[in-house]
């Protein structure tokens, strides 16, 4: 299989952000907010997503976000 061609554009790739309009017209409203958030969720991912998880109705609370860790396996329970 050559890869030549997804090398070049796997070396060739830049980051682009999209325009101030638009970012200003997202639920988050700035790249900052957006920065925020993501280093909130990295540091402490039970905490982010317990936050994000309580914008929602649910019919039973949980007691524990998140057991395990996606950050070493990809099995992990949420919510329970």
């Amino acid at each position: 299989m050559d890869t030549t061609g997804i090398s070049q554009v796997i070396n060739n790739s830049k980051l682009i952000y999209p325009n101030e309009e638009k970012v200003r017209k997202t639920a988050i409203g700035s790249q900052k907010a957006f920065t925020a958030l993501l280093t909130q969720s990295r540091q402490d991912p039970a905490s982010f997503w317990s936050d994000i998880a309580n914008e929602l109705i649910w019919f039973e609370p949980w007691t524990e976000t998140i057991r395990g860790s996606y950050q070493l396996s990809f099995f992990c329970r949420w919510y329970q």
